[in-house]
């Protein structure tokens, strides 16, 4: 394998449940970093997260794919307006459906119940979407702010070919990064759906799955 990019997801991947990272797996991203290899994070939360340090980092994707960083420096942005946010939010408080508006890179929707997505779906405007993780958290976003896409503008910037790189994730936001890097690793305390149609499935969030897959995969071949 000739990996010249890592990405991992954060919660339920690169973190443990108590929402540490690990001594392995600091190891493990910093070692790749002296390696030559890129190493980014991509996540759902924002950009104004400090749950890990940003300096183990060659860059990030924030926001489900809002935002890119390479360094400090936003090299790819996707959000929408606040006129957009306001009609979501009436439209969705006609239905009894809780929105709450995230800055102006998405609307969340905290507790969403059966048959709320069908009239969510109806009433978006055509350059947003939504998705919906596995405890029923929705987020509506512009439908270029994915993580792939946001990914993808990284890669162009450090000249990586997605052929050469490996990504992780454990929820339903991680399919598309994990469909479009070269290689999608899906963690084994993975939502099913994840689980069932992986290419390649590591070690679970809390036996360092990350730094295992890393360490058998990469570092070999150094």
């Amino acid at each position: 394998m000739n990996i010249k990019m890592i990405v991992t997801d954060l919660d339920g991947t690169l973190l443990r449940n108590d929402k540490t990272v690990s001594e392995r797996n600091k190891q493990a991203l910093l070692r790749c970093r002296n390696l030559g290899l890129k190493v980014a994070f991509a996540t759902a939360r924002s950009y104004r997260t400090k749950i890990v340090p940003q300096d183990w980092f060659d860059g990030y994707v924030c926001c489900n794919g809002a935002y890119a960083y390479a360094g400090t420096t936003l090299i790819y942005q996707r959000t929408f307006s606040n006129e957009t946010t306001r009609f979501i939010i009436d439209a969705c408080n006609q239905q009894g459906i809780i929105a709450e508006p995230r800055w102006d890179e998405e609307v969340c929707l905290p507790d969403m119940k059966p048959g709320d997505a069908e009239y969510i779906r109806l009433i978006l405007p055509t350059d947003l979407y939504l998705v919906i993780t596995e405890k029923n958290y929705g987020q509506i976003m512009h439908k270029e702010a994915t993580k792939s896409k946001a990914i993808e503008a990284l890669a162009r910037h450090w000249e990586v070919d997605k052929i050469n790189i490996a990504a992780f994730g454990d929820d339903l936001n991680d399919i598309d990064i994990l469909s479009w890097a070269g290689i999608g690793i899906v963690m084994g305390n993975a939502v099913d759906e994840l689980v069932i149609n992986a290419d390649e499935v590591c070690l679970s969030n809390e036996d360092d799955g990350v730094a295992m897959w890393i360490k058998e995969n990469v570092f070999s071949a150094f």
